[in-house]
């Protein structure tokens, strides 16, 4: 992306992400995979990338706000740690203290703050796709750098001269948003 990034003309802009991973014993009946595909692309909030009947992950934008918002924050001395983005750490649910960074032993502010903005927006996202919140297991944060590139070759050359055609195929090609998609393709599937 450095070296040919530059030279294809890539606009880039990066999105936060919260990933937030669900499990059950019991299959989640609440909502089939085309169903879940047809909310998917009704709205660009939520991302269901069903696992089966029983687990899956729901994946969701979040504003710059709510992306401030998505940190660790330490029990006892109330400080806050930017775990998520500058090290992506996993908060894992536990029964004693709710979401919990294992790698700084920080709790994830959105479930221990009263004001939380974010937190009832995660349980409407769960409650649009018929996942029980007791369901949770993880939460992390993640960046995604959306692509959209308007040339899809450029010519380099080398020190000694020669130059050589370089192509973008494949996925690096896809000038499409990735995010309805998925969930198309997945509710297609089902």
């Amino acid at each position: 992306r450095e070296v040919f990034g530059p030279r294809v003309r890539c606009e880039c802009p990066d999105e936060n992400i919260l990933g937030l991973y669900f499990e059950s014993t019991e299959d989640l009946t609440g909502i089939s995979a085309g169903d879940g595909a047809l909310l998917t692309v009704a709205q660009s909030r939520f991302l269901l990338n069903p696992l089966g009947r029983r687990q899956g992950f729901l994946n969701m934008r979040l504003t710059s706000g709510e992306a401030q918002e998505a940190v660790g924050m330490d029990g006892h001395r109330r400080t806050l740690a930017e775990c998520m983005q500058s090290r992506p750490c996993i908060f894992r649910h536990t029964p004693q203290n709710g979401f919990e960074c294992p790698t700084h032993h920080t709790r994830f502010k959105p479930v221990v703050d009263p004001t939380s903005f974010l937190w009832p927006r995660i349980l409407d996202g769960l409650r649009l796709y018929s996942i029980p919140a007791e369901c949770l297991k993880v939460v992390t944060m993640f960046n995604v750098r959306l692509q959209s590139r308007h040339q899809f070759h450029a010519e380099l050359t080398a020190a000694e001269g020669r130059s050589l055609q370089v192509f973008v195929l494949g996925d690096a090609a896809i000038p499409l948003h990735f995010w309805p998609g998925r969930g198309l393709n997945t509710g297609l599937k089902g």
